[in-house]
């Protein structure tokens, strides 16, 4: 009876591995991200990217399921909310969240994330206290977004950007203190320009995942697919490796070296 159950087991796994993925359009995997994203996609438009994480992991994902791959840009908060511009699925640094996967469907994940303050270099915040004071901006549709309102709960109001490119350009100019962005995402920024720095960050233990649209006549099969090939790039060392090749060099410093803002 084990070895019965054993051998269902492994067919049944076998099946998952061999999922299909069936795109919107013959022969071509489309997928949805926000420009710019440095360390993940690297230039500001789809025909003019030079690498990144997540511009390897869609291409990974497209060689995986025989078919070409396409990249076309779409608002951060148009995607979580289930509008992916005609895209098979979208990498775009998206965090797995209960309200977001009433609007789409999310594969396991891929890359463990959590917040971190950006600030101008130097700048000193230990406590919510004194996150408190200051003035913020953040980027509109994104956890940090609920984090700044429902946990940090800024004494001055605060003002919403489309893109971390953006917030970090408001912090240099004056317009605000401080912003909340992904933890690696800042990292980047930073790294890039040394006028700012990540001085801090907050422990929310999220996962960014790929989205894909509950509009799809094919939601399931392409589901199972993604999970399946998410899985074996964790197996079989492709994450590290996109890891180790983009974000590290990128970030410039060890995440697990920012000091914790603790929130409890």
């Amino acid at each position: 009876m084990a070895g019965a159950a054993w051998a269902a087991a492994c067919s049944d796994t076998k099946a998952v591995v061999q999922q299909s993925f069936v795109p919107s359009t013959a022969g071509v995997l489309t997928v949805a991200t926000t420009l710019p994203a440095p360390g993940f996609w690297n230039g500001d438009q789809p025909e003019a990217l030079d690498g990144g994480f997540e511009a390897n992991l869609a291409a990974e994902l497209a060689a995986r399921f025989k078919l070409d791959l396409r990249v076309v840009n779409v608002p951060f908060a148009n995607i979580v909310g289930g509008d992916f511009g005609g895209a098979d699925l979208a990498l775009a640094q998206i965090s797995i969240t209960s309200s977001r996967s009433k609007a789409v469907d999310f594969s396991v994940g891929y890359y463990s994330t959590s917040a971190g303050i950006l600030a101008p270099a130097g700048t000193k915040i230990k406590d919510l206290r004194a996150a408190r004071s200051r003035t913020w901006c953040v980027v509109g549709g994104t956890t940090e977004m609920k984090l700044l309102t429902d946990v940090v709960k800024p004494s001055a109001p605060v003002s919403v950007v489309d893109t971390e490119v953006a917030a970090a350009a408001a912090i240099i100019t004056g317009t605000a203190e401080t912003t909340l962005v992904d933890l690696p995402v800042g990292l980047i920024i930073a790294n890039d320009d040394p006028r700012l720095a990540v001085v801090a960050r907050i422990e929310t233990n999220e996962q960014y995942a790929a989205a894909l649209p509950q509009s799809s006549p094919h939601r399931s099969t392409n589901k199972l697919a993604v999970d399946a090939a998410m899985r074996a790039f964790s197996t079989d060392g492709t994450l590290d490796r996109l890891t180790s090749t983009w974000l590290k060099p990128a970030f410039g410093v060890d995440p697990a070296k920012i000091p914790v803002v603790v929130t409890k």
